[in-house]
């Protein structure tokens, strides 16, 4: 299992070629994809606040009809709230969605697939592959 990024998602949705092949080929390999409420979440404000607002909700709801939704539980919030300590901390500054995000991945133990490397690789122990 891999997790897919709102990043990834988004250039998916708009037909990117390249992040198109790339989810192809994870498919192929039988690689169950998933993604976050969170990334879930981002993808229908995108297509609420777009001009083609019902062409891409319904884009959106036919992509996550295929993926793995990942909701919050109480171990996610767990390691959430350890992980915003640390980096408190360190005074290191992450979105709140993308610890939150982060915070998933690890307790899946999982790899998350995202262009956003900046923050996420401030999270010691996150499996990352940037596209």
């Amino acid at each position: 299992m891999v997790l897919l990024d709102t990043d990834i998602l988004i250039p998916y949705l708009r037909k990117d070629a390249k992040i198109k092949n790339k989810v192809s080929d994870l498919i192929r390999r039988n690689i169950i994809l998933s993604t976050t409420s969170i990334n879930v979440a981002e993808l229908y404000l995108g297509a609420y606040l777009s001009k083609k607002k019902n062409e891409n909700l319904n884009s959106v709801e036919e992509l996550i009809s295929r993926l793995d939704i990942i909701t919050f539980n109480t171990d996610y919030e767990r390691i959430y709230g350890e992980l915003k300590a640390k980096l408190q901390k360190r005074g290191t500054i992450i979105n709140e969605l993308d610890i939150f995000i982060a915070a998933i991945v690890l307790e899946r133990d999982t790899t998350l697939i995202t262009r956003n490397i900046r923050h996420f690789e401030k999270i010691s122990g996150l499996k990352i592959e940037k596209w």
